[in-house]
């Protein structure tokens, strides 16, 4: 995708507005199958227990703070769209954005490393 600056110079370049009316459609991938529940993508945060939990898509702001784990996954048709047994193939990943729970409120110290 590429958008141009339309004036400025490095580092305090200036675009123009993003808008449906200058954007462009590219296509990712054809013949992509969505999973059962529709989304591709999948969120987890820590409970108070200390296990990760599905989090409800769209996520909100305030959840969205919490994301510890996020995944990925969808089936792959070929090119010629078959979607018969043994033509697809299943793509699946996930990271870990962090090993433990976020610490909040107002006795946490942000201090730097030492």
């Amino acid at each position: 995708m590429e958008h141009a600056a339309s004036s400025g110079k490095a580092p305090s370049w200036t675009f123009p507005t993003l808008s449906t009316a200058n954007a462009t459609a590219n296509v990712l991938a054809a013949n992509v199958i969505a999973p059962e529940g529709g989304s591709f993508f999948k969120y987890y945060a820590y409970e108070a227990s200390g296990q990760l939990e599905e989090l409800a898509v769209p996520l909100t702001t305030t959840n969205a703070k919490t994301v510890a784990k996020v995944s990925v996954g969808l089936t792959q048709a070929p090119e010629s769209g078959d979607t018969r047994a043994g033509r697809t193939a299943n793509v699946s990943d996930a990271v870990l954005l962090r090993f433990g729970p976020s610490e909040t409120g107002t006795g946490v110290e942000n201090t730097p490393c030492d």
